[in-house]
Formats: structure tokens, sequence, C-alpha cells
């Protein structure tokens, strides 16, 4: 969405199209150039757009065109959070400990298909993880910073 609004609204400034917004705008009388970038916005957006704006920002004719691009970003933000909510509520985090964790740090971390398969398929533990990151030739993978746990034992491991 941030992106794509990035796009449009460098398409409004390349033509034009809108006009001007007023400065100061008016609160819940949006200028005319607010009321042709969210009508075009729409318009050039599709259906996918007009859900964004009717369903999840709840967007209304008296919204400038600032809050319009707020409230649907905000609608965004709030769905993910819910959706990310109920998600967590579904998983079982009874076994799951740091050893766990550590192991999945270093499956996400690694960016080799193979290995990836062979951890998700075989759930193995966290040593044995180190084990097949060595066995596989991949002691060095992206590290955040110079303190990695997983990096620094899979050093010792050598």
């Amino acid at each position: 969405w941030e992106y794509y609004v990035k796009v449009f609204k460098e398409f409004l400034e390349a033509t034009w199209v809108a006009g001007d917004h007023a400065i100061p705008e008016v609160v819940d009388a949006p200028c005319a150039a607010c009321k042709k970038a969210k009508n075009m916005l729409r318009l050039v957006g599709g259906e996918q757009v007009r859900t964004l704006f009717d369903h999840v920002g709840m967007v209304e004719n008296k919204h400038s065109w600032t809050e319009a691009l707020e409230k649907v970003s905000k609608g965004i933000q709030k769905q993910t959070n819910q959706a990310a909510g109920e998600q967590a509520d579904r998983c079982t985090w009874a076994g799951y400990d740091e050893s766990k964790a550590a192991r999945d740090a270093i499956l996400l971390q690694i960016q080799d298909k193979k290995f990836q398969q062979k951890i998700l398929a075989e759930d193995p533990s966290y040593a044995d993880t180190v084990k097949y990151a060595l066995a596989f030739g991949l002691d060095k993978f992206e590290r955040h910073d110079d303190h990695n746990a997983a990096t620094d034992n899979l050093k010792q491991l050598r």
C-alpha cells in the first residue's frame, strides 16, 4: 500500500491532475484537489483500492486526501495486528524453549533451501541443527551483529 501510494503521488505530481490543495485544509470539508486525488486513486486502483477505502480505512467524503491515506494505512495495520494475534492464539507454545528458538533463528538466517527443508522435515534439536549446518558447509550466514550466538556456536564446533 505504501509503495502504491508513493507511486500514485508521483503520478499526481507529474501530471498535476489534482491541482493545488487548500492550505490550511478545512476540517470535514476537503478541497477540490483532495476530492480529485481520492477519486482518481479509487478509479485507477480499482476494486482493491475501493475495498481499502470503504471497508479497511472507512474513508468518507468528508476526509481530506491526507486523512484518507492515513485511515487506510492505520486500517491495514490494525487488520495485520489482529491477524497476527489470532495466529499466535492458535499456536501451541508448550515445549517451545530457547533451544528451539535458537534453532529457528538459524533456520531463518540460512538462506539455503535444501538446509531449510531438511530442518523443517526432521525437526532436529538445536545441536543437530548446528551439525547439519556445518555438514552443509553453512558456517557463515547473515548476521545482524557481532554477538550472534548461533554463529559463535557454529565456529566452536569446527
